[in-house]
């Protein structure tokens, strides 16, 4: 259903415009097939290989890395458009990220995309205005009001005609150009952030495989001997003169414990879960006047260790933090205390080497991963080299402690950028009827 092709231009404005074009005529709108053609170029002679992908996250990226291997038939690419430089691609796949699919713009280089998608180029080449646009909402009612009901869940229905006569926003090419200048100098900063954030996670991840002594040296040292002593690649000036680390079990590290508790109706609780892979510990639900549906729970306090018993293949485990002291947990999770002369907090960066991630696979059972059942009692018998100084492990934990201190900083700013782009966005870009 084409439903905008006689439709007349409208005056649009923004909520916010720079004060230069304050007294500027108002923004129109004018269907995307008179600023841009679609581009239906086939590969025929099949000479470009290079295959792309549009996904909601990343843009337009080479399919190869985007699903870590190649999709397409490399042999039967005949049929796939030619996008070049500067192309834009709609990918009609619905997610979270990208209800009605992704619009994005091709700064890769040339190559294919498949049939499924629709390629459009402009007719300006200073076209940056629409890729920031095509980042909102703003086009998402149109696209909803004229796909198809009946199309797949997962998927927008909508005719190419239909597409191409999507209303877009017209204005100045200076006030485009400001406009896109002002939200990629955001991007800019975003982007730093996020590189200088990959850079602290990069550092931390060397950091520990320099602190803590390596899989082949464990593993060569167990052979030759359970009495063996092993030292780590790095270590803190105080210590080199230390004893190194030797072998223990986590059962002379950890003792289970177990506070069973009766939940009162009139009593608040706070029923708290760890994230899987993180191991932070967050607050699940919180219950006022009404019972939470949980077969047995326990009562855990500050430093207490969280182990899930159903997702610690994903290393779903951590230290309770002290806001969270006096909550509950359900039995789905065991609780754990250290010893005298263990510390908690390097015990859970210890908890997060390969070697200890993979001991807990090894002592799970069941076919799914998903659901597999986590043997404590198996786990409690592994062995592993574990430093006996309480202050070297305290060194550790502070030095890994700040790192990840840095790194919620650097999340929190890129957080705090993203949402400001977001609130500009919104007021930058009209909502298109």
């Amino acid at each position: 259903m084409n439903t905008t092709n006689n439709q007349q231009e409208t005056d649009i404005t923004p909520k916010l415009r720079f004060p230069e074009f304050q007294m500027e005529l108002r923004w129109s709108n004018k269907p995307l097939s008179k600023l841009a053609n679609r581009i239906t170029s086939k590969n025929k002679s099949g000479e470009i290989t290079r295959v792309f992908t549009n996904s909601a996250n990343d843009g337009v990226v080479d399919q190869s890395d985007y699903f870590d291997r190649e999709i397409a038939n490399k042999d039967n690419l005949n049929g796939y458009y030619i996008i070049e430089l500067g192309d834009y691609v709609y990918n009609p796949r619905i997610s979270t990220t990208a209800p009605v699919g992704p619009i994005s713009k091709n700064k890769i280089a040339k190559g294919v995309m498949s049939p499924l998608y629709t390629v459009f180029r402009f007719h300006q080449t200073d076209n940056d205005f629409y890729e920031h646009y095509f980042k909102t909402n703003c086009w998402h009612k149109y696209m909803q009001h004229v796909s198809n009901s009946g199309a797949r869940h997962d998927r927008m229905n909508i005719t190419n005609d239909d597409f191409m006569a999507m209303p877009v926003p017209i204005l100045s090419p200076e006030e485009q150009q400001k406009i896109a200048d002002c939200l990629s100098s955001i991007d800019e900063l975003i982007n730093f952030r996020e590189q200088k954030l990959a850079a602290l996670k990069q550092h931390k991840k060397g950091l520990m495989q320099q602190l803590f002594p390596s899989h082949n040296d464990l593993q060569a040292s167990k052979q030759a001997s359970k009495q063996a002593i092993v030292y780590p690649k790095l270590r803190f000036p105080q210590f080199k003169d230390c004893e190194g680390w030797r072998v223990v079990r986590i059962s002379d590290l950890l003792v289970e414990k177990k506070r069973p508790v009766k939940l009162e109706n009139e009593t608040e609780y706070c029923l708290v879960t760890v994230k899987r892979r993180h191991g932070g510990i967050t607050l699940r639900e919180v219950a006022k006047g009404k019972e939470i549906k949980v077969q047995s729970q326990f009562r855990v306090f500050t430093d207490d260790f969280l182990i899930s018993k159903r997702q610690i293949v994903h290393c779903a485990c951590g230290v309770l933090p002290e806001e969270l002291d006096g909550s509950i947990v359900s039995n789905e999770y065991s609780v754990l205390n250290a010893k005298e002369n263990v510390n908690i907090t390097f015990f859970n960066y210890f908890c997060h080497q390969p070697i200890v991630e993979k001991s807990f696979l090894d002592c799970s059972s069941g076919i799914v991963i998903e659901k597999m059942l986590f043997k404590l009692d198996e786990w409690m018998k592994q062995e592993f080299y574990f430093p006996k100084n309480p202050k070297e492990q305290q060194a550790i934990a502070d030095c890994l402690s700040s790192l990840d201190k840095l790194i919620s900083e650097e999340n929190e700013q890129i957080g705090r950028l993203k949402d400001h782009k977001k609130g500009l966005m919104q007021q930058l870009f009209p909502k298109m009827q």
